[in-house]
């Protein structure tokens, strides 16, 4: 048994040749190892996170850790629509995008995304008070978003 504290400065910190981050949201690139990433990678990762968000699950879902990493390498990604049809089509082009798995074709920077969700027809329907609302509403649901099999609403206010 260990007491709180007593690691060495080696055990706590992340070691070389060690993948850091969570594996359910990284991305190809950083789930292989190269060490160097650029916003191509974040912008991977924030496609898993916005796919977790519309679908309640990660892109990729599998029993271990190192087969979510591996996953990410090689499998393809299920469109969000195939879990939950409401998804917008244009929302959906834009998270596919995302979730390339070479980073060329990726949004190259976060402005191109920014530009590519300004165009999405959902834009700007979707506000503080109408989050609220939803989230109140669906407070009691499984979990509300992350619940499975649940997709009312998406994109809608």
């Amino acid at each position: 048994m260990r007491t709180a504290g007593t690691e060495s400065e080696d055990e706590r910190l992340t070691q070389e040749g060690a993948v850091a981050g969570t594996p359910a949201y990284m991305s190809p690139e950083q789930a292989g190892g190269q060490e160097e990433l650029d916003a191509r990678s974040d912008i991977y990762s924030l496609g898993a996170v916005a796919y977790h968000l519309l679908t309640g699950q990660p892109p990729f879902k599998r029993a271990k850790a190192v087969q979510v990493i591996l996953a990410h390498i090689h499998d393809q990604v299920r469109r969000p629509t195939e879990l939950r049809s409401q998804i917008p089509a244009d929302l959906e082009a834009v998270v596919m995008r995302c979730l390339e798995k070479e980073p060329a074709r990726r949004f190259p920077d976060v402005r191109s995304l920014d530009e590519a969700l300004a165009s999405c027809q959902t834009d700007g329907r979707w506000d503080e008070e109408s989050a609220a609302a939803w989230w109140q509403s669906h407070a009691g649901s499984n979990g509300g978003a992350g619940s499975e099999g649940r997709g009312e609403d998406v994109g809608r206010t």
